[in-house]
């Protein structure tokens, strides 16, 4: 029975000396992980800084393309609407020529610079 207990004593003290030993171990692995964090933090914090940077800009130059589709849309219907009062003001210079050309006192078709 000593024997057994003594055999048993010996290979627990055994697995708790490699327990330790991997402990240990573990420790300074976890140790060398926190440093490697530690020299990536500052990189991953430029990194997150260049990223809202160009996230800014990226939203600077849709906000502008935006505005600058706004003012092409609204200068196309400006043209569009210009050309149609062009248009109808021609019409009528035409009217009034035409009118003016045959209500004339001499009788003759009176041509204006217009």
């Amino acid at each position: 029975k000593e024997t057994v207990l003594r055999d048993t004593t010996a290979k627990f003290s055994a697995e708790i000396s490699n327990l330790k030993a991997a402990n240990c171990q573990l420790e300074q692995d976890m140790s060398k992980i926190q440093a490697s964090v530690a020299d990536e933090d500052p990189r991953i914090t430029e990194m997150q800084a260049r990223l809202a940077k160009v996230q800014k800009e990226r939203d600077e130059i849709e906000f502008e393309k935006d505005l600058l589709q706004e003012n092409h849309d609204t200068l196309t219907d400006n043209i569009y609407h210009l050309t149609k009062q062009n248009e109808e003001l021609d019409e009528e210079n035409a009217h009034f020529r035409k009118v003016i050309g045959i209500e004339s006192s001499f009788g003759s078709k009176v041509d204006h610079p217009n």
